[in-house]
């Protein structure tokens, strides 16, 4: 090692790796010259700084193959460009001060890429604080600070990372905090600031804000979005913005409001919020809007699932608002938009919904509640069963109709259309509306003392003979009807238990119930689709307009039914749903005659025995060889190498979008175990991977969303669906060929290609 202690005010020219490297800079040491205070030609040097160097008229540090320089606590190097690195990566680690001395000074210049840290209490400083021109990583730690006169952090001519803990500010007229000009990320965390006066952060090409600290722009925009798009401006619940956020002018730019442990509070879409063509708020978020708020039109607000959106006032949607799976509460809907209600999906409108605004609902579960009815103007379409509208304050059955496609009753009316016009009973009640039921099936026959009867025949007061030949009397009967569309399996969809499915002529003929009544066997009682086994127990997947029936004993018991041991109705509080639901509205909540079981070792037996009673599985050609592979932007891209645990894909450049795609079986189809999902391949870990840096995301994580199931906890695994999307941060910040990386888990038993499964009716024990 060469120390260089001498007292004296000298320059230093490093003309051949002669010296050793790397060379130091004691403390008490000043180097200076008017030319440059350090400077390096051939080779990569490392300069360990701990006293001063300063060049008035030239740079500080010089480097011109590359190279790395640490400057120590209370250490400073200044210059025109303080540090100037090119012709290779470069490397600055300050402790100390860095600082341009001039009115068009440098702090820091990476030529060729490379990072910049800048540690807790250190400054850079300069016309431009830091300047990387081929893009490279910034990092800015807690109480540390970059300034600039023109910009703080500029990254251009390749992607760029930026994550600030500190301060970063642009201080000249017309000056941008951050700017990235060739796409990549900046995070700025919390308690973190980022402030210009033209622009706190520009990002002029593709990529993403991430804010959870605080943006400033002085002369009132805080955030740009320009360039070709795809950019995203990610809010935390704690961020804070000085200024408008502008989407620019791109059909792909996004705001997101992500999720956090605590509710995020957001106002002036549409005013300080502007041109953003995506708004989307992020899954299990929950966010308040307050003031006034507009969804512009040819703009999308979408809520992923578990998501929450509450309005404070009467929201104005001239675009259009997509539910999945998430909630949203609205002061009141106005605007020319379209509001989509989707599976499992809540909007409640608290007061007017204007004539101009469509609800449109799309799924099993969709819950619409109307606070006030009366000011309801706007069409609501495509309602179908499983899905229901809540009409708050409207009591009086007898005053609600359904004519015409409008739903009329005491104190208005609006327009409502059905999935199938005109082949849905729409039922009321005091909370709502709603077509999906539990129950039997038209033509089910009923033992009664005196035989069999078809179960749209009985009666109340009626008698019955109960599965353990007891005679009950019939205390009430619901009765509706539902549309089970096709393709697509609701509440409302029956379930085909086949003669004989369950032991030897029982039943004894195919026996059609909803899929949430439950069969007794074993002692206990199993919702019929957890008995789904698609040979002897189906769906019924062509069914249409299905009648229904439920039979309320006085206690909960088991009716015999088909020959088959089906219970009898237990009110959990949808007897509501029926046309004739106020009989028995008093009643108290029945207690199950029997445990009720949808899952665990003692479902697992049963639906094996009756797999196994079934009888041999059609011969079905199988592999277990899940052909693994990446669609990379559109274009297949198999495993360059690996093993049966790892397998790596080599990409030439970081890709747009990566979906892991392969075979993918339903077990329960196949007849090897009960689970009905449909399973591609069991995921540990994925990683991103260019020579040193990595960035890997694990199974657990709830970035994995598109195209996974729920992360198993025990196993340590993600199922995907045989088609499942990669978060497109994992390759933020990465330039050049890179390797993905899969860890995998497990696979499962996969059908051949060129080969499908259909649903086989089973009568006894042959195929027919």
């Amino acid at each position: 090692m060469t120390t260089i202690s001498a007292s004296s005010t000298i320059g230093i020219y490093l003309s051949s790796p002669s010296y050793t490297n790397p060379v130091v800079i004691n403390p008490g040491v000043t180097i200076s010259n008017s030319g440059n205070g350090v400077y390096a030609f051939i080779g990569a040097w490392t300069i360990e700084n701990y006293g001063r160097i300063t060049s008035p008229l030239g740079n500080g540090v010089y480097l011109g193959s590359g190279g790395m320089i640490t400057n120590a606590a209370s250490a400073s190097i200044s210059g025109v460009d303080a540090i100037n690195i090119t012709g290779g990566i470069g490397i600055v680690v300050n402790d100390g001060s860095i600082t341009g001395n001039t009115t068009s000074s440098i702090g820091v210049c990476l030529g060729d890429g490379g990072s910049v840290t800048n540690q807790s209490g250190a400054t850079i400083s300069g016309y431009t604080g830091v300047d990387l021109t081929s893009g490279g990583a910034v990092t800015n730690a807690a109480s540390a600070s970059i300034t600039g006169v023109y910009e703080g952090v500029g990254i251009s001519g390749g992607a760029g990372t930026l994550v600030n803990y500190g301060n970063i500010v642009g201080t000249g007229i017309g000056s941008v905090g951050a700017i990235l000009g060739s796409g990549g990320s900046i995070t700025n965390a919390a308690a973190a600031s980022i402030a210009g006066d033209a622009f706190g952060v520009d990002l002029s090409a593709s990529g993403t804000l991430t804010n959870a600290g605080t943006v400033i722009g002085n002369s009132g925009t805080a955030v740009y979005l320009g360039g070709t798009g795809s950019n995203r401006l990610v809010l935390d619940p704690g961020y804070g913005l000085s200024g408008i956020a502008i989407g620019g002018t791109s059909a792909t730019n996004m705001l997101e409001l992500a999720s956090a442990a605590s509710a995020g509070t957001l106002s002036g879409l549409g005013t300080e919020f502007v041109d953003f063509s995506q708004t989307t708020i992020d899954a299990d978020a929950s966010w308040v809007l307050n003031g006034a708020n507009t969804i512009e039109a040819g703009t999308t607000l979408t809520e992923l699932s578990g998501a929450t959106l509450t309005a404070s006032a009467t929201l104005v949607n001239d675009g259009t608002i997509v539910l999945d799976a998430s909630a949203l509460t609205a002061g009141g809907l106005t605007g020319i938009g379209v509001v989509t209600i989707d599976a499992g999906s809540t909007l409640e409108a608290q007061g007017t919904v204007a004539a101009g605004e469509t609800l449109m609902f799309a799924g099993s579960g969709a819950y619409l509640h109307l606070d006030e009815p009366g000011s309801v103007s706007g069409s609501v379409t495509n309602f179908a069963p499983g899905e229901t509208i809540d009409l708050k304050g409207i009591i009086d059955l007898s005053l609600v109709s359904y004519v015409d496609d409008v739903l009329s009753f005491s104190g208005g009316s609006f327009a409502l259309s059905l999935a199938n016009p005109g082949s849905v009973t729409v039922s009321l009640s005091s909370d709502g509306v709603a077509v999906s039921v539990m129950c039997f099936c038209a033509n089910t026959l009923i033992l009664t003392p005196s035989g069999e009867r078809p179960v749209q025949e009985l009666a109340v007061g009626d008698v019955v003979t109960t599965y353990r030949g007891e005679v009950r009397r019939i205390v009430w009967i619901g009765a509706g009807k539902v549309l089970a569309t096709q393709g697509r399996r609701n509440a409302a969809t029956p379930v085909i238990v086949c003669q004989g499915a369950l032991a030897d002529n029982v039943p004894n003929r195919d026996l059609r119930v909803t899929k949430g009544h439950s069969l007794h066997i074993d002692d206990v009682l199993i919702p019929a689709e957890f008995l789904v086994n698609h040979r002897s127990i189906l769906w019924d997947d062509v069914a249409q307009e299905v009648e229904l029936y439920h039979i309320e004993l006085e206690t909960h018991d088991v009716l015999v039914a088909n020959g088959a041991p089906a219970e009898s109705y237990r009110d959990d509080g949808n007897r509501w749903l029926f046309r004739n639901a106020n009989s028995g509205w008093g009643l108290p909540p029945q207690v199950p005659c029997a445990p009720v079981l949808t899952g665990g070792p003692v479902v697992d037996a049963v639906w094996r025995r009756l797999l196994e009673r079934a009888g041999p599985r059609p011969d079905v050609p199988t592999t277990d060889d899940p052909d693994l592979h990446l669609m990379v932007d559109g274009r297949r891209v198999d495993v360059a190498s690996g093993s049966d645990v790892w397998h790596i894909f080599r990409l030439a450049a970081p890709p747009t979008t990566v979906r892991i795609v392969s075979r993918a079986g339903v077990p329960q189809e196949l007849g090897f175990a009960r689970d009905p999902r449909c399973l591609g391949v069991a995921l540990r870990q994925i990683m991103v991977t260019r020579d040193a840096q990595i960035r890997t995301i694990e199974a657990e994580d709830a970035l994995l969303t598109d195209g996974f199931h729920d992360y198993e906890a025990d196993n340590d695994i993600r199922w995907t669906d045989g088609d499942a999307g990669v978060p497109a941060g994992l390759f933020e910040g990465f330039a050049g060929p890179l390797e993905i990386v899969l860890r995998l888990g497990g696979r499962t038993c996969y059908q051949d290609e060129g080969t499908r499964v259909d649903a086989i009716h089973w009568t006894g024990n042959a195929v027919s």
